[in-house]
């Protein structure tokens, strides 16, 4: 997660994290019983900022306290003192919120923009040069696809989030102009082609590896590996085609247009392959997110964030 984005969830939950709904009642012995109203939303809250490796330890603190039979309930009840025990853990970890903010803030890292972004992280590499290649098959990509770029708009390099291998693009548009939604739309359905074609390149690499290690002549092999390019050309050409026939602005003008955009599309499949994996930004609007067939808002939640806390608690490994 990129620090910005941890960021961006510390700034938005600080606060959360100590706003408890309540209710206490006094039992017929005369003690104190507090009764949690929201504790449904707060969970939620736990389990994104359990997203976060450096909260990690503070949230299951948390949520560890609780006992099994009170955390499967809309309202759980507890003791005072269990709950005071609670309170101190959520003053615990709404320090540490602040601390990031303060840190973040106090750096001259806040992003002070209103534009719609990409994130993009770049896997470690062994070398500059393979690093720099990556580099530049994300620059192609983004400036060259006819469907990633509109008279109105197009996709610019913004920064490289500190400390990290993270960089951040902008959308860049006229207020009103719609340019913004045209791209994001476009680019998720070429992330959605992209990935499709990166397992239909795997499954030919595995066939050709194959191919070469039995005793076929040198021709028929020849002969056997043009057709995979073909079969593989056609695909690319094909999941293009698809793409140009979603919108009537994504017809492309000739086959320069239709070259590049090919090539992009080879290129995005071939980067996913090697590690690089592309997101919407963190503050980007929600329905653009749901357009993307992968997404590290950083919000998300696993499905089986729950049992996994549960198997923690009994000694049992991930």
């Amino acid at each position: 997660m990129r620090l910005y984005s941890i960021y961006y969830l510390c700034k938005k939950y600080k606060e959360d994290v100590l706003k408890c709904e309540v209710q206490e009642s006094v039992t017929s012995g005369g003690g104190r019983i507090v009764e949690w109203k929201n504790w449904t939303k707060y969970k939620e809250v736990l389990l994104v900022l359990r997203e976060i490796a450096c909260l990690k330890k503070n949230v299951e603190d948390i949520y560890e306290t609780i006992p099994v039979i009170e955390r499967e309930k809309t309202i759980p009840r507890f003791s005072a003192s269990l709950w005071e025990t609670i309170r101190d853990k959520q003053r615990e970890l709404s320090k540490q919120l602040e601390v990031i903010t303060t840190l973040y803030e106090s750096m001259g890292l806040i992003e002070k923009t209103e534009l719609e972004g990409i994130d993009v992280k770049i896997p470690k590499c062994d070398s500059l040069g393979k690093y720099i290649a990556l580099l530049k098959d994300v620059q192609f990509v983004f400036e060259q696809c006819p469907f990633l770029k509109n008279e109105e708009g197009a996709i610019e390099f913004s920064c490289v989030d500190v400390g990290s291998q993270w960089l951040s693009f902008l959308i860049t548009a006229g207020v009103g102009s719609g340019v913004v939604a045209y791209i994001f739309q476009n680019l998720a359905s070429m992330l959605d082609k992209a990935i499709q074609l990166k397992s239909h390149m795997n499954s030919l690499k595995e066939q050709k590896i194959l191919l070469e290690k039995t005793n076929l002549s040198k021709e028929v092999l020849e002969t056997t590996l043009n057709t995979y390019k073909v079969l593989n050309d056609q695909y690319i050409s094909r999941a293009i085609k698809e793409i140009e026939e979603e919108k009537a602005e994504n017809a492309l003008l000739d086959g320069e247009e239709r070259g590049k955009a090919e090539k992009s599309l080879e290129k995005l499949a071939e980067l996913m392959d090697k590690g690089v994996e592309i997101y919407t930004s963190i503050d980007t609007n929600k329905d653009i997110q749901l357009l993307f067939p992968t997404i590290d808002g950083g919000e998300s939640l696993p499905s089986n964030i729950i049992k996994y806390l549960e198997d923690k608690k009994h000694g049992k490994d991930d």
